[in-house]
């Protein structure tokens, strides 16, 4: 009778446990989607406006000049690229853009060492960027460039890429090129997870099909006292 009691009360128990796992899960997958819909259909709004287009269209133009002028035209579009994002700073956030023309090479972006280069997108997830020149918005799953792979106990430390990528358009609708919002796992996407939990002390969180944390985890100091993270590490 004891031993069927215990047993009873466990399957109850876990039923119980399963059916708020489930719901803490859908709702919090529910909130992700919403997130990524809304940073969607912003990059939808920008990639329409006129003046983004027309630095955009600006910056195709002195990319195809070899000379000493189009270079000097190049510096100074760049930078009217980076001030057009900066004023829109509290919109699209601090994380980073990219302008990425037909070819795929970054013809703008806040990192210098990308500029003129093959698209990291490209290299990870080259189906994607070619959606977002048929005129779609997609969101690019965290990744590292080239393939990298780094544990959160590694010796080395490298963050995850993930983006949201939408077209900027010309005046009669055309696309010129596409944009590349650069997100944080750590920001929004974290703080999403952080409140899909059970109890105190249980915590969801994303990760990869390595088993590498995507997001960053409440419990940090926790993590690395125990040495499941490097000192250093932000939570990848």
């Amino acid at each position: 009778l004891v031993w069927y009691i215990v047993e009873t009360d466990k399957k109850s128990t876990l039923v119980s446990v399963d059916e708020k796992l489930k719901l803490v899960s859908n709702s919090t997958t529910e909130s992700i989607e919403y997130w990524i819909d809304e940073r969607k259909k912003m990059l939808l709004q920008l990639g329409r406006d006129p003046l983004l287009s027309a630095i955009t269209k600006n910056l195709l133009s002195s990319s195809n000049q070899s000379n000493y002028l189009g270079g000097v035209d190049r510096l100074v579009f760049q930078v009217q690229a980076r001030v057009y994002f900066q004023e829109r700073e509290s919109e699209f956030g601090a994380n980073g853009f990219f302008i990425v023309n037909k070819d795929h090479i970054n013809i703008a972006g806040l990192d210098d060492l990308q500029l003129d280069k093959l698209s990291l997108v490209d290299e990870y997830r080259p189906d994607l960027l070619n959606q977002a020149f048929e005129g779609r918005s997609v969101f690019i799953p965290p990744f590292h460039p080239e393939g990298e792979f780094r544990l959160g106990t590694s010796t080395e430390y490298s963050e995850l890429n993930m983006f949201i990528a939408a077209p900027i358009r010309d005046l009669d609708g055309s696309v010129l090129a596409v944009l590349l919002q650069r997100l944080s796992p750590s920001g929004r996407l974290s703080t999403i997870l952080q409140k899909g939990r059970m109890g105190q002390t249980g915590e969801s969180y994303l990760v990869t099909r390595q088993g590498e944390m995507v997001t960053e985890s409440r419990f940090l100091d926790d993590l690395k006292a125990v040495e499941l993270l490097r000192k250093d590490a932000l939570g990848n």
